[in-house]
């Protein structure tokens, strides 16, 4: 008959707890001894029996017979536990409460004996001249030597109302001004209230740079924020972080990675070419022009329409400005150097001496000088600067304006004023809004407005030649989709349901493609409706141009059923393959001798 005697042994023991060692020692033999009858290799005597039996309270019947089943009993009846046994049972059945009150302690004894981390201090950046003078198409805004606010030009959205101290940089938008404060605060003046709170909050900045909507600014660890206008996506940003420059044109960012890799985001011309370059120092925009600042003090630019190929020749730049017809640059020895068509500005350009910063609106350009003085050249319309133009027939201001809220735009009109190269319509619609249109009328999403609010526009003739801009009109209307048309005039105005066609094909064939299809798009046409083939012509530039258009007439009227149904066709121009990278070649090596016609080094 097969002996349980082992396997009770072992089943005993398991169920209290015990260790061979700790029963070795109960019942006073050797551990190798108790081991030999647990195992089978050895029969207790029956004294040891008894013995073993008294330990786990059982009798020796229980114990050695095998017809007879042990009871087991609770293991809390068994009262001669020892406490390191009673112990070990313990940890074996709450180890893993034990180990999480362990982890908590530890934690709650680090965050009581860290150490106090430093306080971080906010170190002033570094300030350069170009960063205290900005200018928006009506506005002038520059920072005294005591860090005060001094702005000229148009305040009607009270943009130029600032009147915090201790400002080390200033940018200005479309109808706003944004101040960086030697603390590393923003403050502003003209701004939406959201935006003005969401950038108050900004800390440890350390620069700021304004779109025509849009806000950027620069943290001193290298994150990069935004907020205002996304409608170009001008805030849409893959990377904010490891930055180390920030520049803002009217519908786009720029963005200058600490290891010099450029990143650009918006719609603006010549975004292709600039991600090509590295370690920007300066990037300025008009509406048909670009131009940048290489870390070796030289220019390059981009441009829609005209030649500026003089300025690739400059040296030792240290800003640079651009408007419409001219780019301009500011050389290290306080010069202002530009590249116009007009050389009665640009003999008084060239006198301008100990100048220390330059910026540019569309239509005009300033600089400041060692003493503060204030220069100024261009379109003066709003009386930014000190005119010193030599023109002096000024248009006829602007007459009969009709503003006709529809059920989707808003569609603003005037008469037509003689000589005049175009209009400018400024209007604080949502953060600003400034746009230069070349027929007297201008369509306006309704998106861009708040129903029963007040807004305050501006019109002006734009001259040209021997005539100077007219005076600034300038009305209020009540945004209310129910209301007639506002101011009433006997002037005739587009129906609601009809939309304009404010471009000229041959305006719209000068455009980008993007600029182009933004431009359809934002008057309602789908992306089905729109088609576009590329010509054998080569592109000039770096971006496909728009070469003709078909399917919509010159200054149309059409119902928006009817733009609905419409097609239109366009072909653009082929970009140049870039050229191929010679190959290097390959040095003679140790066998080979250089040829006798060769130089000394090969060459």
């Amino acid at each position: 008959m097969n002996n349980k005697l082992p396997e009770k042994l072992l089943e005993l023991r398991k169920h209290y707890h015990y260790s061979q060692k700790s029963i070795a020692e109960k019942l006073g033999i050797d551990l190798m001894e108790y081991m030999s009858y647990e195992n089978g290799a050895a029969v207790p005597s029956y004294a040891l029996l008894k013995k073993i039996a008294r330990v786990y309270r059982i009798t020796v019947l229980e114990l050695f017979s095998n017809e007879t089943q042990i009871v087991l009993r609770a293991v809390k009846a068994v009262a001669d536990v020892p406490l390191k046994d009673r112990v070990r049972m313990f940890i074996k059945r709450y180890r893993y409460y034990l180990l999480a009150g362990i982890f908590v302690l530890a934690a709650a004894l680090f965050m009581l004996l860290k150490p106090e981390k430093p306080e971080k201090i906010y170190v002033l950046p570094e300030v350069l001249p170009r960063e205290t003078l900005s200018v928006s198409e009506t506005t002038v805004a520059r920072l005294s030597k005591e860090g005060k606010l001094i702005g000229s030009g148009d305040n009607s959205n009270g943009q130029l109302d600032l009147e915090e101290s201790g400002l080390i940089k200033v940018a200005e938008g479309a109808t706003f001004t944004v101040a960086l404060k030697n603390d590393g605060t923003l403050v502003s003046a003209g701004l939406l209230e959201k935006v003005a709170d969401d950038i108050s909050d900004w800390k440890d900045i350390v620069a700021v740079a304004t779109g025509s909507g849009h806000v950027l600014g620069l943290r001193n660890d290298g994150e990069v924020f935004c907020a205002g206008d996304n409608t170009y996506g001008q805030c849409s940003y893959e990377e904010h972080r490891n930055m180390k420059r920030i520049f803002a044109l009217p519908q786009g960012s720029v963005l200058v990675r600490e290891d010099g890799t450029v990143f650009t985001t918006g719609d603006f011309v010549g975004s292709s070419q600039l991600r090509k370059q590295r370690n920007l120092l300066d990037v300025r925009a008009s509406e048909d022009n670009l131009v940048y600042l290489k870390d070796n003090g030289t220019v390059g630019y981009f441009a829609r329409r005209k030649d500026f190929d003089a300025v690739l020749q400059w040296k030792d730049i240290t800003a640079v400005a651009c408007g419409n017809d001219f780019i301009a640059g500011l050389t290290v020895g306080g010069n202002v150097k530009i590249v116009i068509d007009n050389y009665i500005l640009e003999n008084e350009v060239n006198n301008w001496n100990n100048i220390t910063a330059i910026a540019a609106g569309n239509d005009y350009l300033v600089a400041v000088d060692e003493e503060g003085n204030l220069y100024g050249i261009g379109r003066n319309v709003y009386h930014q600067f000190d005119d010193s133009s030599l023109m002096h027939n000024s248009l006829p201001q602007v007459r009969n304006v009709k503003v006709e809220i529809g059920q989707e735009y808003v569609i603003i009109s005037f008469d037509p004023v003689t000589n005049a190269s175009g209009y400018l319509v400024t209007i604080d619609v949502g953060i600003g809004y400034s746009s230069r249109v070349d027929e007297p009328y201008l369509v306006i999403s309704k998106d861009n407005f708040e129903e029963g609010r007040t807004y305050l526009l501006h019109i002006t003739a734009l001259g040209e030649g021997e005539y100077e801009d007219s005076d600034v009109l300038s009305l209020d209307f009540l945004y209310q989709r129910e209301s007639a048309p506002q101011p009433v005039t006997p002037t005739p105005a587009p129906t609601a349901d009809v939309k304009e066609v404010p471009f000229s094909l041959d305006g719209l064939t000068g455009k980008t493609v993007n600029n182009f299809l933004a431009y359809l798009r934002g008057l309602g046409m789908r992306e089905d409706q729109l088609s576009g083939s590329e010509s054998e012509n080569i592109c000039s530039g770096s971006e496909p141009v728009v070469e003709t258009v078909s399917g919509i007439s010159d200054y149309e009227l059409i119902t928006m059923s009817e733009l609905s149904q419409r097609q239109v066709n366009y072909t653009y121009c082929k970009v140049p393959e870039p050229e191929p990278t010679p190959e290097p070649t390959p040095e003679p090596t140790a066998t080979t001798e250089p040829s006798g016609e060769e130089g000394e080094n090969g060459e």
